[in-house]
């Protein structure tokens, strides 16, 4: 519906009712979608202003430079983990989800673009940050990458070979996360959970539960 639509139904529901709906609603929301909203509803509650984005604004590549710079510094100095006076409390845990920003920023940028190998050193940064010391998280990086490619499943054979877990059903699990992180769509996921029991991997209950409600949908 509208959003006009949705004021004149919510207008005059009782207070439990809308709790309730709201609460529903909020459930189907995928993980990576809840820490979207979670930000959006924290600075509603606050009484900030809610900013409307522009999808045709052109990208100030000199600031969004500078804010890729600053984030990239204060995750080094483990400003988002540990208490600081530089990033608030309630901003700490939203790390992940201004990379997956920045990185879908970043993709956009065409060869032809003057600012593209400025573009390509920050991609390079971001993945030096989030792959430091940890073989891992360069599997999860480099699984990231093949969805923002369109090519899950060469990425999904890449990531089983070379993920370091003590049992592919870790594996599986990390990389069905991942899928709600970037936001792919129920597709990718079954798609990787039947990857996973091809490779002879027994998925756990809770995995189990959810394809089976991700296929009835």
């Amino acid at each position: 519906m509208k959003v006009q639509e949705l004021r004149q139904l919510l207008s005059g529901v009782d207070r439990t009712l809308l709790e309730k709906a709201f609460v529903e609603s909020y459930k189907q929301f995928s993980k990576a979608k809840k820490e979207e909203v979670d930000l959006l509803i924290q600075e509603i509650l606050e009484g900030k202003e809610v900013k409307k984005t522009d999808k045709n604004a052109v990208l100030d590549f000199d600031a969004f430079e500078q804010e890729v710079l600053d984030f990239i510094a204060n995750a080094k100095a483990q400003n988002y983990l540990a208490p600081n006076r530089i990033i608030p409390k309630n901003q700490r845990s939203k790390w992940r989800f201004l990379v997956k920003n920045y990185i879908k920023a970043l993709e956009k940028i065409q060869l032809e673009d003057p600012n593209y190998d400025r573009a390509v050193i920050l991609l390079e940064a971001i993945y030096k940050l989030m792959c430091h010391e940890n073989i891992n998280n360069i599997c999860d990086f480099i699984l990231l990458v093949y969805f923002v490619l369109a090519e899950p499943e060469e990425g999904v054979k890449y990531y089983f070979k070379n993920c370091r877990e003590s049992n592919k059903e870790i594996i599986l699990y990390r990389a069905l996360d991942l899928v709600d992180w970037a936001d792919g769509d129920d597709k990718l996921w079954i798609d990787i959970y039947k990857y996973g029991l091809k490779v002879k991997v027994k998925p756990r209950d809770s995995l189990r539960e959810e394809y089976k409600a991700r296929l009835a949908k």
